[in-house]
Protein backbone atom coordinates (compact mmCIF):
# COMPACT_ATOMS: atom_id res chain seq x y z
CA UNK A 1 0.00 0.00 0.00
CA UNK A 2 2.91 2.57 0.77
CA UNK A 3 4.65 1.98 -2.28
CA UNK A 4 1.87 2.52 -4.34
CA UNK A 5 0.85 5.90 -2.47
CA UNK A 6 4.45 6.60 -3.29
CA UNK A 7 3.87 5.59 -6.58
CA UNK A 8 0.69 7.73 -7.23
CA UNK A 9 2.13 11.12 -5.61
CA UNK A 10 5.27 10.68 -7.68
CA UNK A 11 2.76 10.55 -10.74
CA UNK A 12 0.56 12.89 -9.83
CA UNK A 13 3.68 15.21 -8.73
CA UNK A 14 5.53 15.18 -11.65
CA UNK A 15 2.33 15.61 -14.03
CA UNK A 16 0.98 17.98 -12.27
CA UNK A 17 4.51 20.19 -12.20
CA UNK A 18 4.69 19.72 -15.69
CA UNK A 19 1.08 21.52 -15.94
CA UNK A 20 1.78 24.16 -13.86
CA UNK A 21 4.53 25.77 -15.56
CA UNK A 22 2.30 26.52 -18.28
CA UNK A 23 -0.61 27.01 -16.23
CA UNK A 24 -3.48 30.56 -16.73
CA UNK A 25 -5.45 29.22 -13.46
CA UNK A 26 -6.13 26.74 -10.70
CA UNK A 27 -9.39 25.45 -9.52
CA UNK A 28 -9.79 23.21 -6.53
CA UNK A 29 -13.47 21.48 -5.73
CA UNK A 30 -15.36 17.95 -5.17
CA UNK A 31 -15.95 15.99 -7.82
CA UNK A 32 -18.87 13.06 -7.26
CA UNK A 33 -21.72 11.18 -9.16
CA UNK A 34 -22.75 7.28 -9.80
CA UNK A 35 -21.36 4.31 -11.65
CA UNK A 36 -23.72 3.26 -14.42
CA UNK A 37 -21.59 -0.10 -14.57
CA UNK A 38 -21.04 -3.03 -11.41
CA UNK A 39 -17.87 -3.23 -10.25
CA UNK A 40 -17.60 -7.09 -10.54
CA UNK A 41 -18.20 -9.34 -12.87
CA UNK A 42 -19.88 -13.06 -12.10
CA UNK A 43 -22.10 -15.83 -13.45
CA UNK A 44 -25.03 -17.53 -11.57
CA UNK A 45 -25.86 -16.64 -8.10
CA UNK A 46 -23.59 -13.54 -7.97
CA UNK A 47 -25.50 -10.09 -6.88
CA UNK A 48 -23.74 -6.76 -7.51
CA UNK A 49 -23.89 -4.66 -4.61
CA UNK A 50 -22.01 -1.64 -5.09
CA UNK A 51 -22.79 1.31 -3.17
CA UNK A 52 -24.09 3.85 -6.15
CA UNK A 53 -21.76 7.21 -5.59
CA UNK A 54 -18.69 8.06 -6.66
CA UNK A 55 -16.77 11.15 -4.47
CA UNK A 56 -13.42 12.81 -4.11
CA UNK A 57 -11.77 15.76 -4.20
CA UNK A 58 -10.14 17.56 -7.71
CA UNK A 59 -7.71 20.23 -8.98
CA UNK A 60 -7.99 21.23 -12.84
CA UNK A 61 -5.52 23.56 -14.27
CA UNK A 62 -6.15 25.71 -17.25
CA UNK A 63 -3.83 25.70 -19.95
CA UNK A 64 -3.43 27.64 -22.90
CA UNK A 65 -4.92 26.98 -26.06
CA UNK A 66 -8.05 25.62 -24.62
CA UNK A 67 -6.19 22.61 -23.13
CA UNK A 68 -6.77 21.78 -18.78
CA UNK A 69 -5.21 19.17 -16.77
CA UNK A 70 -7.16 17.68 -13.88
CA UNK A 71 -6.61 15.27 -11.11
CA UNK A 72 -9.38 13.58 -9.44
CA UNK A 73 -8.94 11.49 -6.06
CA UNK A 74 -12.05 9.37 -6.09
CA UNK A 75 -13.78 6.77 -4.03
CA UNK A 76 -16.19 4.43 -4.44
CA UNK A 77 -17.55 1.12 -2.41
CA UNK A 78 -17.38 -1.72 -3.89
CA UNK A 79 -19.30 -5.18 -2.99
CA UNK A 80 -20.88 -8.28 -4.13
CA UNK A 81 -23.01 -11.64 -3.09
CA UNK A 82 -22.52 -15.17 -3.57
CA UNK A 83 -25.41 -17.48 -2.86
CA UNK A 84 -23.58 -20.74 -2.72
CA UNK A 85 -25.42 -23.95 -2.53
CA UNK A 86 -24.52 -26.64 0.60
CA UNK A 87 -24.81 -29.94 1.81
CA UNK A 88 -28.04 -28.91 3.38
CA UNK A 89 -30.50 -27.43 1.36
CA UNK A 90 -30.68 -23.87 2.71
CA UNK A 91 -26.98 -23.12 1.32
CA UNK A 92 -24.73 -20.19 2.38
CA UNK A 93 -24.33 -16.52 1.54
CA UNK A 94 -20.80 -14.94 1.19
CA UNK A 95 -20.31 -11.38 0.83
CA UNK A 96 -17.23 -9.48 -0.29
CA UNK A 97 -16.81 -5.71 0.66
CA UNK A 98 -13.60 -3.17 -0.45
CA UNK A 99 -12.91 0.46 -0.94
CA UNK A 100 -11.78 1.48 -4.18
CA UNK A 101 -9.92 4.41 -4.64
CA UNK A 102 -9.39 5.93 -8.54
CA UNK A 103 -6.83 8.21 -9.36
CA UNK A 104 -7.63 9.96 -12.26
CA UNK A 105 -4.90 11.95 -14.85
CA UNK A 106 -6.78 13.70 -17.59
CA UNK A 107 -5.86 15.90 -20.16
CA UNK A 108 -9.43 18.05 -21.17
CA UNK A 109 -9.66 20.33 -24.80
CA UNK A 110 -12.54 22.89 -24.45
CA UNK A 111 -14.37 23.17 -27.32
CA UNK A 112 -16.06 26.21 -27.52
CA UNK A 113 -14.90 29.66 -26.73
CA UNK A 114 -14.85 31.26 -23.20
CA UNK A 115 -17.10 33.77 -24.33
CA UNK A 116 -19.94 31.66 -23.43
CA UNK A 117 -22.15 30.63 -20.41
CA UNK A 118 -21.04 27.13 -21.12
CA UNK A 119 -18.28 25.36 -22.76
CA UNK A 120 -18.11 21.11 -23.97
CA UNK A 121 -15.23 19.18 -23.28
CA UNK A 122 -13.42 16.39 -24.07
CA UNK A 123 -10.97 14.21 -21.63
CA UNK A 124 -8.77 11.00 -21.59
CA UNK A 125 -5.86 9.68 -20.05
CA UNK A 126 -4.23 7.38 -17.33
CA UNK A 127 -5.97 5.85 -14.01
CA UNK A 128 -4.17 4.12 -10.96
CA UNK A 129 -6.44 2.02 -8.87
CA UNK A 130 -5.97 1.00 -5.25
CA UNK A 131 -8.64 -1.70 -3.53
CA UNK A 132 -7.89 -1.22 0.26
CA UNK A 133 -10.22 -2.49 3.21
CA UNK A 134 -11.60 -5.78 1.78
CA UNK A 135 -13.37 -7.90 4.09
CA UNK A 136 -15.22 -11.34 4.06
CA UNK A 137 -18.93 -12.36 5.34
CA UNK A 138 -19.88 -15.39 5.86
CA UNK A 139 -23.77 -15.81 6.69
CA UNK A 140 -24.83 -19.36 7.32
CA UNK A 141 -27.84 -18.13 8.47
CA UNK A 142 -28.93 -14.79 9.67
CA UNK A 143 -28.22 -15.12 13.44
CA UNK A 144 -24.59 -16.57 12.53
CA UNK A 145 -22.07 -14.64 10.60
CA UNK A 146 -18.16 -15.04 10.31
CA UNK A 147 -16.85 -11.81 9.53
CA UNK A 148 -13.31 -11.35 8.75
CA UNK A 149 -10.38 -9.89 6.22
CA UNK A 150 -9.53 -10.81 2.75
CA UNK A 151 -6.45 -10.39 0.75
CA UNK A 152 -7.61 -9.72 -3.14
CA UNK A 153 -5.18 -10.78 -5.56
CA UNK A 154 -3.71 -8.20 -8.01
CA UNK A 155 -4.61 -5.60 -6.37
CA UNK A 156 -3.08 -2.40 -7.98
CA UNK A 157 -4.73 -1.67 -11.26
CA UNK A 158 -4.34 1.15 -13.67
CA UNK A 159 -6.09 1.39 -17.00
CA UNK A 160 -6.75 4.37 -19.65
CA UNK A 161 -10.13 6.97 -19.47
CA UNK A 162 -12.14 8.67 -22.26
CA UNK A 163 -15.01 11.26 -21.67
CA UNK A 164 -16.78 14.47 -22.46
CA UNK A 165 -19.07 16.57 -20.77
CA UNK A 166 -19.97 20.31 -20.18
CA UNK A 167 -18.97 22.83 -17.71
CA UNK A 168 -20.94 26.46 -16.74
CA UNK A 169 -19.63 29.48 -15.34
CA UNK A 170 -21.74 31.30 -12.68
CA UNK A 171 -19.24 33.68 -11.60
CA UNK A 172 -16.30 32.31 -9.72
CA UNK A 173 -17.99 28.64 -9.68
CA UNK A 174 -17.67 26.25 -12.00
CA UNK A 175 -20.15 23.37 -12.57
CA UNK A 176 -19.37 20.72 -14.66
CA UNK A 177 -21.52 17.04 -15.87
CA UNK A 178 -19.26 14.73 -17.28
CA UNK A 179 -19.82 10.69 -18.80
CA UNK A 180 -16.49 8.85 -17.91
CA UNK A 181 -15.21 6.01 -19.51
CA UNK A 182 -12.22 3.78 -18.34
CA UNK A 183 -11.25 0.12 -19.61
CA UNK A 184 -9.07 -1.16 -17.03
CA UNK A 185 -5.68 -3.38 -17.89
CA UNK A 186 -5.54 -4.94 -14.34
CA UNK A 187 -8.64 -6.95 -12.49
CA UNK A 188 -9.07 -7.34 -8.89
CA UNK A 189 -9.72 -10.42 -7.68
CA UNK A 190 -12.22 -11.55 -5.14
CA UNK A 191 -11.92 -15.29 -4.95
CA UNK A 192 -13.25 -16.49 -8.08
CA UNK A 193 -15.11 -13.46 -9.46
CA UNK A 194 -12.71 -10.62 -11.11
CA UNK A 195 -13.13 -6.99 -11.21
CA UNK A 196 -15.29 -5.73 -14.57
CA UNK A 197 -12.69 -4.36 -17.27
CA UNK A 198 -15.46 -1.68 -18.32
CA UNK A 199 -16.17 0.80 -16.16
CA UNK A 200 -18.73 3.78 -16.95
CA UNK A 201 -19.87 6.62 -15.08
CA UNK A 202 -21.79 9.73 -14.60
CA UNK A 203 -20.06 12.77 -12.83
CA UNK A 204 -20.52 15.77 -11.45
CA UNK A 205 -17.72 18.53 -10.30
CA UNK A 206 -18.19 21.73 -8.67
CA UNK A 207 -15.14 23.99 -8.00
CA UNK A 208 -13.75 27.83 -7.60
Amino acid sequence: MRAFLFQAAAIVLSAGISATLFAQSISFGVKGGAPLTHAAEGGAGVHPEDRRYTIGPMIEIALPRHFAFEVDALYRRIGYSFVSPAIQSDGFTVRYRANSWEFPLVAKFYVLSKALPFRTYLDGGYVLRRVTGAHRVVELDPAFRIIGPFEPGQKPTHGMAAGGGVRFVIGRLRLTQEVRYTRWIGTVSFGAIQSAQHQAELLMGLSF
